[in-house]
């Protein structure tokens, strides 16, 4: 989620004249659209879990189009000119999508839960809405952690209907054989509870031979559990596979995102306190919980090794930030990403305010200028990309040699690297599951085969 900076700029005389229409950094959401002079925002302006809200520039009226949905996260939205699409998070993960007719005073014209695809409607789907601007046909695709990518049309027709495309191939896994459970977790400090779901086989859920601790917990990315080779994997050796909702991520509230923005060991207490439930509740030690996320997850993956070491037994940090400060002021992704970590803006222009202080506080938190709290390394395995856009390989090869400089050439740091990958492009699953099963000695996989 970014702030909405919003200008509208008209032609006076020879000249350009902008308008400000929005305070910049005050609220965050997404420009959808216009209809004659009103123009459409996705925006906290009404509501911590968003809202749609209209602005005739003509006017300077603001007027609640859709108001905050107390129930469930409004994630995305699209608007054709005349229908808005929208698709919620409820408070129970479900998903579901509505469309609002403007032409017929803002109705509720249509509704679909995911229920029949997914196992209580809970799925992530990755791309948000997909459409031509003011099209009648929106696409959007999802997948479940027992249910391979689905791809839907909506067509906002004057009588709207959705469409399941039939054009995945059907897999071989038999998800009857996987148990769902919506588990909540108290924070360390016992002031916020942390939603996790946990995955496994039903004869072997209560003692597995490990637990897959994954999560994302940043930039108000939602990131439910989804169809991905390694989760799998991780089920079908035997072990269980949680996805833990932490603070900074993007699923309850703009709230739940902020509240880790300017102190990212808040995000790293609760990997810490998910691991703790998992331990207590599956009946294992810490050195069978294993740590994995990609990209500012594995930043916190790292964060979480060097804050909470104990509490983890095998680390895959794939493509991560290990230098914050660094990686905002160089790298060409990372000059975008202040508004991820609270930086303020200046109210005239919505300009950064980067004082010296705040590059101090984000080196509190920050893995590689805090390696000294590190005692026992545990195994961690660093995943790298030859041409990564977004944080770049230096990042895992400067932590790997850090590592190595501290406990010895024969600690066990290991970094792989894909060659000719992007930042998005990897596929280290068949990597990362091979280093499990040599680590816990697992010799075979039980396909769960239909």
């Amino acid at each position: 989620e970014i702030p909405i900076m919003a200008y509208l700029v008209e032609k006076v005389g020879n000249e350009f004249k902008p308008t400000r229409l929005t305070t910049p950094g005050k609220h965050f959401g997404k420009y959808l659209g216009n209809q004659g002079s009103n123009l459409f925002f996705r925006t906290t302006e009404c509501g911590d879990k968003f809202c749609v809200l209209s602005y005739n520039y003509k006017s300077k009226r603001k007027k609640v189009i859709v108001p905050e949905w107390k129930q469930g996260l409004l994630t995305t939205a699209y608007f054709n000119g005349q229908k808005l699409v929208l698709h919620y998070l409820t408070d129970r993960f479900e998903n579901k999508v509505r469309v609002i007719d403007i032409m017929k005073k803002n109705k509720l014209v249509f509704e679909h839960s995911f229920k029949e695809d997914f196992q209580d409607g809970v799925a992530f789907f990755s791309s948000g809405f997909v459409a031509a601007p003011n099209s009648t046909k929106v696409m959007l695709n999802g997948s479940s952690m027992t249910s391979p990518n689905n791809t839907y049309m909506l067509d906002l027709a004057e009588t709207v209907s959705i469409k399941k495309l039939t054009n995945s191939a059907v897999v071989n896994f038999d998800k009857d054989q996987v148990v769902q459970r919506l588990v909540y977790v108290d924070s360390l400090d016992k002031s916020v509870r942390i939603p996790m779901f946990v995955y496994g086989l039903k004869n072997q859920i209560e003692k597995p031979k490990f637990a897959y601790l994954f999560f994302y917990g940043a930039i108000g990315q939602a990131q439910p559990p989804w169809w991905n080779k390694k989760l799998q994997l991780a089920i079908e050796m035997g072990g269980v596979v949680a996805v833990s909702f932490v603070r900074g991520g993007g699923e309850l509230s703009r709230s739940w995102t902020a509240s880790a923005e300017e102190n990212k060991l808040k995000t790293f207490e609760d990997v810490a306190a998910s691991s703790k439930f998992l331990q207590k509740e599956l009946s294992i030690s810490p050195d069978q919980v294993v740590l994995s996320s990609r990209s500012w997850g594995g930043f916190n993956v790292l964060g979480a090794m060097v804050n909470h070491n104990d509490d983890f037994g095998l680390y895959f940090p794939v493509v991560p930030i290990v230098d914050i400060n660094f990686w905002l002021t160089h790298g060409l992704f990372g000059q975008f990403a202040h508004d991820d970590l609270g930086f303020k803006r200046d109210k005239a222009e919505g300009n950064f305010v980067r004082l010296e202080q705040d590059a101090q506080k984000l080196e509190q938190w920050s893995p590689i200028q805090n390696l000294d709290k590190i005692k026992t390394l545990k195994p961690v395995v660093m995943f790298a990309s030859e041409n990564d856009e977004r944080v770049g390989p230096a990042h895992p090869y400067l932590m790997t040699q850090k590592l190595l400089e501290k406990f010895g050439q024969d600690a066990p740091v290991y970094v792989y690297t894909e060659p000719k990958a992007g930042h998005s492009a990897r596929s280290e699953y068949a990597d990362e599951m091979t280093f499990i099963a040599k680590h816990f000695k697992i010799e075979k996989l039980k396909p769960l085969k239909r």
